[in-house]
């Protein structure tokens, strides 16, 4: 990408965050052309920051037919937390533990000093598919925007992509694990989150002055 927007670069094994919705799916482009894969992501009326490296807001359109790195839908996400194929037999409340200090960081085991803070991946138990950090340490976009009020993702491996575009001009977005500065409840496998797409800032927009440090993500792509 030739830069790193994370807030904390203390260490290359912490989790990138303090991305917008735009930069993961630019990294997914950029990861599949590395890899010889078709991309999923189409970009238009680019918003970026002044040194136009950083990606805030953006038009987007998806070639499903693609071979390439995406993000999951919500769905997807839940269905990989649970444990894939596994989850009917290991139903827990949390990626791979029905108690969260074995998986993930949260604000009740994340303190250092008095405060809570982003810890580097794969010191918690991963859950029974070998991922860690489902649960906890940073929020996860989800490439599946909002349908409408009261919309929940179908949660079966057969999910659809969800809606082409997003609903209005806040380009809410589904987010899925909680982090590091939550609350247990919201690491659980099956809860869910609106986020703006272009959420860098306490505005929500570029300009703001509080950075969120606690929204990353992580890529999947299909296999045909």
């Amino acid at each position: 990408m030739g830069y790193n927007p994370s807030v904390n670069k203390k260490s290359d094994l912490l989790p990138v965050h303090t991305v917008t919705l735009y930069e993961a799916m630019l990294y997914c482009n950029k990861l599949s052309e590395r890899k010889g894969y078709k991309p999923v992501y189409t970009f238009k009326n680019e918003l970026w920051d002044a040194t136009n490296t950083e990606l805030y807001e953006a038009d987007v359109t998806r070639d499903k037919t693609a071979n390439g790195y995406r993000l999951p839908t919500s769905a997807e996400w839940e269905y990989a937390a649970k444990g894939g194929p596994d989850n009917e037999n290991q139903p827990y409340y949390y990626a791979g533990s029905n108690d969260l200090d074995e998986v993930g960081w949260y604000r009740e085991n994340s303190i250092v000093g008095e405060e809570p803070v982003l810890h580097v991946v794969g010191l918690k138990k991963p859950n029974s598919l070998g991922i860690y950090d489902m649960s906890g340490n940073v929020e996860e976009y989800t490439g599946e925007w909002l349908l409408q009020l009261g919309y929940i993702s179908d949660a079966e491996e057969t999910d659809p992509w969800g809606p082409e575009k997003p609903r209005d001009e806040d380009r809410l977005v589904f987010s899925r694990g909680g982090c590091f500065s939550t609350y247990d409840t919201n690491c659980s496998n099956s809860n869910a989150r609106l986020l703006g797409a272009h959420i860098k800032t306490d505005m929500g927009y570029p300009g703001g002055d509080i950075w969120f440090g606690n929204i990353g993500f992580r890529v999947v792509r299909s296999l045909k």
